[in-house]
């Protein structure tokens, strides 16, 4: 799938979670991501590609012209494209992955590809099944060409273990992730997922992240003057009062009897 966007836009957060490959160019304005811990800024005439089973936090940015204009370009990759690529082009290679990929340059060649595929977008019903498959060819041809250890990043590797697996729960802790979800991103079943989580944390997922949550809640609620709306929010709940129930059953006392005890 492709999507192309140029709009007036001021700023908008959002997350979303990625079950394909994405290659994002950005022409205009920027995105800032991120994933856990880590993020990335991309910016006017930069590229990124992101793996799949990734949860991603992002802010779109309109550039400083006055319509403050952000215009977009999204590839959504399948692994049939990926092996197909891999097939033609030998150099292409599964590759270290980073947690979130370092945004680069796009390249001349990759504007002049851009630009071959503006009359598409302008004329409805130009696009079908067929074209839009060659036209991401093309465009990974493309990758291949300028770096073809980029594009290895994308194929598929072993699921995170050890401290890699505790990093990567770590890095979710907030996100809102199903258990399916996390299973995913950890390269695993749910039956595997819940066995190995069983294992290193010696305790169920749910109780888990309900007990870190309530922790990281605890530090807001000591170190800042943030509501207690905005807190449970901010550590996943998707209401005051489930944050509140779920914060007295842990600790034993409403976010306000905690925040009064400990003090901003």
């Amino acid at each position: 799938m492709v999507i192309k966007n140029c709009v007036p836009i001021t700023e908008v957060h959002d997350r979303t979670y990625l079950d394909s490959h994405l290659v994002l160019l950005v022409l205009r304005g920027r995105f800032s991501l991120k994933l856990g811990t880590h993020e990335a800024e991309v910016r006017e005439n930069e590229i990124v590609l992101l793996p799949r089973n990734t949860a991603v936090e992002y802010h779109k940015h309109g550039d400083l012209g006055p319509d403050r204009r952000l215009e977009y370009w999204m590839f959504f990759l399948t692994d049939e494209l990926l092996a197909e690529l891999a097939e033609k082009v030998p150099h292409v290679a599964p590759s270290a992955v980073r947690a979130l990929p370092e945004p680069r340059p796009v390249s001349p060649r990759l504007v002049s590809y851009l630009e071959s595929l503006r009359p598409y977008f302008d004329e409805p019903g130009a696009m079908d099944a067929p074209l839009i498959r060659l036209k991401i060819l093309e465009l990974l041809f493309n990758l291949a060409a300028v770096d073809g250890g980029l594009l290895g990043q994308l194929y598929d590797r072993p699921g995170p273990s050890g401290k890699a697996f505790v990093q990567l729960m770590e890095q979710n802790v907030s996100t809102g992730l199903s258990l399916g979800e996390l299973a995913v991103l950890a390269g695993r079943s749910i039956s595997s997922f819940k066995r190995d989580f069983q294992a290193v944390f010696h305790t169920a997922p749910a109780h888990w992240f309900r007990e870190q949550n309530i922790r990281k809640a605890q530090g807001l609620l000591q170190g800042t003057n943030l509501s207690v709306t905005d807190i449970g929010l901010r550590v996943g709940f998707e209401s005051t009062a489930h944050f509140s129930r779920v914060f007295r059953q842990s600790t034993g006392q409403s976010p306000l009897q905690f925040r009064r005890q400990v003090g901003p």
